[in-house]
């Protein structure tokens, strides 16, 4: 079938892709200003307001569409929502052990690591911090699991983190026994 488009059609259609692609650019803009300020209060240690930030943006529309099968390699979208998973799991899991509400958030700084690890399941650290959350809720063959994820690909950043840590270390040899030796710290350098 045969149609015809006059030329101020093509050019209203082209001219609304062209808006299109640029509110997209506008919101990985201010996707961008959202993380970097979120940076900015967790180096002032200002906690709370950075994990209020990291939850904005996990809420933004581009972030939440994000997916690793869809992606393309590189998309700033899919990279923000994996930081900003694997930061509010941080900010999560520090603190007082003793403090009301938390084991809440061990739970929810636990779920923000494996929801990370789905997007991207090569950061060692993420792994390390996986296994340590999974151990103090008492999830033990997750911890397990985690900490083999570590011992089987060590990452430079997995062995430095090895290397900071001998309660990590100590925890990685008591969960997975002596079948597993520790990793030679030899190879992180």
């Amino acid at each position: 079938m045969l149609s015809f488009l006059d030329v101020e059609s093509a050019q209203r259609s082209s001219q609304s892709e062209e808006v299109a692609r640029r509110g997209i650019e506008a919101q990985e803009s201010s996707n961008l200003a959202l993380y970097t300020l979120a940076l900015q209060h967790d180096a002032a240690r200002l906690y709370a307001e950075a994990a209020g930030a990291y939850s904005q943006l996990l809420e933004q529309p581009l972030i939440t569409g994000a997916d690793r099968e869809r992606a393309a390699p590189g998309d700033p979208s899919l990279m923000l929502h994996f930081l900003a998973l694997k930061n509010l799991s941080a900010l999560e899991s520090r603190g007082d052990d003793k403090a009301p509400g938390r084991a809440d958030l061990l739970e929810s700084a636990l779920q923000h690591a494996l929801h990370a690890l789905a997007i991207d399941d090569t950061d060692g650290l993420l792994w390390l911090r996986l296994g340590r959350l999974a151990s103090q809720t008492g999830r033990v063959s997750l911890a397990r699991h985690a900490l083999e994820q570590v011992r089987v690909s060590p990452s430079r950043r997995a062995c430095a983190a090895q290397k900071r840590s001998l309660a990590d270390h100590d925890l990685a040899a008591r969960l997975t026994g002596p079948c597993h030796p520790p990793l030679p710290l030899s190879l992180c350098s």
